[in-house]
């Protein structure tokens, strides 16, 4: 038997009354805890390190909240293996006797100023009051760091009180510890030389799941540049990722549609499809065909293969601004789709005709016709007759030109008669007026109503005539953004 093994004989003799240590007035209880400190406790911290070895964390805690019952030991024993910067004790009225012990075997022998150790007393049915407490610990925990490296100690205090503790972990993103042993009925304790710190992350770290709530709000409110870095975090985190990994991609994806990054839409794209895989089981049917379609979309836009599909991008990319409340981008956008549907129909109307680079002689019956039709198309909305044709032509003189054309179009856009025609200029000037274009005042909520309703109305006539076969309203609905479907 070594001396370990030899002071765990007399500890049990302490604890059945055969054997006394210190004052004899004391209880079997005292007598046992001040033979384990005095005697026992270099080696008992000792061989829980080793045993705590892979647990012990790498970064220094600022601070360690324990929770503290009638003995002191474990407290004592966690600290020693934490080493924190700052200790916070929170007990109950009933076991305020602890404190007392803590204090005298840490403070100062063992590296603990005064001003260092803290003690709050709590009522342990109310699960509010640890929460306040630690919270208003956390605010001068480590000066200059913005999340300090907090660990709240579950294993002293009463169940209810460890319970509430773990809630207050959850919701101030904190670290879980407790130490855990083999338990001995002789002793009625664990085992002393057997304890091993258990360190946990916080709930939600470990399972995700409040997270992926908060990051799918963000998501779906069209934040997809934060919400993709959170996916992030909690892809690298949860035990289960794939979710998080197919959202990452998704809002990756998303947001360089918004911007119009066609360049990296395909990449982004076989990212989803990829990642897709591993949720295939946990998408409806009606969420799989949308992002099928989705990524087929925007795989075509890159290059201008598809001319008529990147007008419906405008279009849907204005929707998505005006319903976050992003007017002016909403109001560029809607303008784009109604100058490119026009430029567009133009371009497929005259075979070879450029609209940034105009040879109207391509132009049935030449430029001459042409420019007596364009004038008195002037004349008839009740604008200045131009001398001659336009050198660049714009979404106005597009619309000129295809009336002049009598093109099949134009009714069905609404763009046919003077007044109507007059609308589109006066959409026009919206447009420049916004900060994003010429002007310096903002778009209002009705003025991006009546660029919407153009927008839409124009591009529905131009898809009957160049879409891809696909009624618009259809195509318009699979194209959607998605709400995060977990």
């Amino acid at each position: 038997m070594d001396g370990f093994d030899e002071k765990l004989e007399r500890l049990r003799r302490i604890l059945e009354g055969k054997e006394t240590y210190g004052p004899e007035n004391l209880s079997r209880g005292d007598q046992a805890r001040i033979f384990q400190l005095t005697e026992m406790f270099d080696e008992i911290v000792k061989r829980a390190r080793q045993n705590s070895a892979d647990a012990l964390p790498k970064k220094p805690v600022d601070l360690l909240v324990s929770l503290s019952g009638f003995s002191p030991i474990t407290t004592i024993l966690t600290f020693k293996l934490l080493r924190p910067r700052r200790l916070l004790v929170i007990s109950s009225e009933a076991s305020r006797n602890s404190i007392d012990v803590i204090a005298d075997e840490l403070i100062g022998k063992d590296g603990l100023r005064h001003s260092d150790f803290m003690h709050e007393s709590v009522m342990p049915t109310d699960p509010r009051s640890i929460y306040r407490v630690v919270k208003e610990k956390l605010g001068g925990s480590a000066a200059g760091r913005a999340t300090p490296n907090a660990v709240i100690d579950i294993t002293g205090g009463r169940k209810v009180m460890s319970a509430t503790a773990a809630l207050a972990a959850w919701q101030l993103n904190l670290r879980l510890c407790y130490l855990e042993g083999d338990y001995s009925p002789e002793l009625k304790q664990n085992l002393p030389g057997k304890d091993r710190l258990m360190l946990l992350d916080n709930p939600e770290a470990l399972f995700g799941d409040q997270a992926m709530v908060r990051t799918n709000v963000m998501f779906d409110s069209g934040a997809f540049d934060g919400a993709a870095t959170q996916y992030d975090q909690l892809a690298q985190s949860v035990p289960d990722p794939q979710r998080a990994r197919f959202m990452l991609a998704l809002s990756r994806l998303y947001g360089a549609w918004c911007d119009l990054n066609l360049a990296e839409l395909p990449k982004l794209a076989e990212a989803v499809r990829t990642t897709m895989k591993g949720v295939d089981t946990d998408l409806s049917v009606t969420e799989r065909r949308k992002l099928d379609a989705q990524l087929d979309f925007v795989g075509r836009l890159p290059g201008g293969a598809s001319p008529a599909e990147l007008v419906l991008c405008f279009y849907l990319l204005g929707q998505h601004y005006d319903d976050m409340g992003r007017r002016d981008f909403a109001a560029l956008l809607f303008y784009r789709t109604i100058e490119g549907a026009l430029s567009q129909r133009l371009e497929t109307a005259v075979p070879g005709f450029d609209c940034s680079a105009p040879d109207y002689a391509r132009f049935p019956r030449g430029a001459d016709f042409v420019l007596d039709g364009y004038r008195r198309t002037q004349r008839e909305a009740g604008i200045p007759e131009s001398a001659s044709l336009p050198h660049a032509v714009g979404s106005f003189a597009a619309a000129l030109l295809l009336a002049v054309l009598d093109d099949p179009m134009m009714g069905p856009a609404k763009l046919r008669s003077p007044k109507q025609l007059g609308e589109l200029r006066n959409v026009s000037v919206i447009r420049n007026r916004s900060v994003l274009a010429h002007g310096s005042t903002s778009i209002t909520k009705a003025d991006t109503a009546r660029l919407r309703h153009m927008a839409r109305t124009v591009l529905g006539a131009f898809w009957e005539q160049n879409g891809t076969g696909v009624g618009i309203a259809v195509r318009q609905k699979e194209l959607i953004f998605i709400k995060a479907p977990f």
